[in-house]
């Protein structure tokens, strides 16, 4: 190594410092005393998402297909041969106050998993459980009910052409009666 070459590499060194300071509020990556094992949340997180891939094969095609990329683009002879060191350097020093940012934001989020993570929602599949059988019968009514609507419907229809039947058969009747009644009164008249 050449002298500069060991100062820019302390430099380097110093401000990967300063970052994880920044990012980890002044612990060690690792340092359980602030509540946040990185390398635990990481792991909980890859758990999660292997249980994911499980139960949704789209998800585990997903990370098949990832696996076989990422092996073929994350290897330090590609970076190396698409970025240089000094390259490298000014893309963390041009992103220092966008990982500042971050790590706020990630502080705020992990202050707020007590509001996402209500025991509430830690309950929901056993809710869903309970209402499964109640959904069932709830369709079973909903198709009763429209059974019962389309009799109803029929039995009104069938009510109101025995009315209408019926007040026919009454004017014609009221026709006849009336009528006679003139009949009646006329010949009535007529013999008086």
């Amino acid at each position: 190594f050449k002298m500069a070459d060991t100062l820019n590499v302390k430099v380097l060194e110093d401000r990967i410092t300063r970052l994880e300071e920044l990012v980890f509020g002044g612990q060690k990556p690792g340092d359980k005393a602030n509540g946040l094992d990185l390398s635990a949340e990481v792991l909980k997180v890859n758990s999660a998402l292997a249980r994911l891939a499980q139960k949704d094969e789209v998800v585990a095609r997903f990370w098949a297909a990832y696996g076989d990329v990422s092996s073929m683009m994350s290897t330090p002879a590609i970076e190396d041969a698409v970025l240089s060191t000094a390259a490298k350097e000014e893309i963390i020093l041009a992103a220092e106050a966008s990982l500042n940012q971050l790590a706020k934001q990630l502080q705020e989020l992990d202050s707020l998993g007590d509001f996402l993570n209500t025991p509430a929602q830690q309950d929901l599949p056993a809710l869903v459980a309970k209402v499964s059988p109640l959904q069932h019968i709830h369709l079973k009514n909903v198709e009763d009910v429209e059974g019962l609507s389309k009799r109803l419907s029929a039995m009104l229809t069938s009510y109101n052409e025995i009315v209408a039947l019926l007040s026919r058969k009454f004017l014609l009747w009221d026709q006849a009666v009336s009528e006679i009644e003139r009949k009646v009164s006329g010949a009535a008249l007529a013999a008086e």
